[in-house]
């Protein structure tokens, strides 16, 4: 990477392995003091990754944005035809915060035909392994600009739909 980064990923999301494997992306009070020190560091973009295995999803969503995130990311996979229970309530409350929401599905491209809301962005990665990963983190960081066109409908975007028109 050339010159000064963009913004920051706070990963919330994985456990503190340092710290013996605590999950402090679980405590709505830990991601709110710790979104809030990051943002008093930098002015730069604090993309937020917060994970759905939590009992009150909103609660960590709130605190997310409670301490002035300027995006959360969602990567959702359906298995076998559903969501991970707590998925579609999770986006629910970040679409509820009023802070920008970017769906990254990590499987099959049509997950926003089985989410309730409307993101303010949308990358389908087609897949979860390391590859699509850094592919989606490069688009999401402004490394790379995001081209392509979808192979199959989802919801109301036909064949063809791309990079534009979201």
């Amino acid at each position: 990477m050339k010159g000064p980064v963009d913004g920051y990923e706070l990963n919330l999301s994985c456990p503190n392995v340092e710290k013996g494997g605590m999950a402090f992306g679980t405590e709505p009070e830990l991601v709110e003091r710790i979104t809030r020190k990051v943002r008093k560091i930098t002015r730069r973009a604090l993309v937020v990754k917060l994970s759905p295995n939590v009992t009150d999803i909103a609660q960590v969503a709130l605190a997310a944005e409670a301490g002035k995130a300027d995006v959360v990311i969602l990567g959702t996979y359906r298995w076998l035809g559903s969501f991970q229970s707590g998925m579609v309530q999770l986006a629910e409350a970040l679409a509820g915060t009023g802070t920008p929401l970017v769906v990254v599905p990590l499987g099959n491209p049509d997950d926003l035909r089985f989410l309730p809301v409307r993101p303010d962005a949308y990358l389908a990665v087609y897949g979860y392994r390391e590859a699509n990963l850094l592919g989606a983190a490069a688009v999401l960081t402004g490394a790379v600009a995001p081209r392509g066109v979808l192979p199959v409908p989802v919801g109301e975007y036909p064949v063809g739909s791309g990079d534009s028109g979201f």
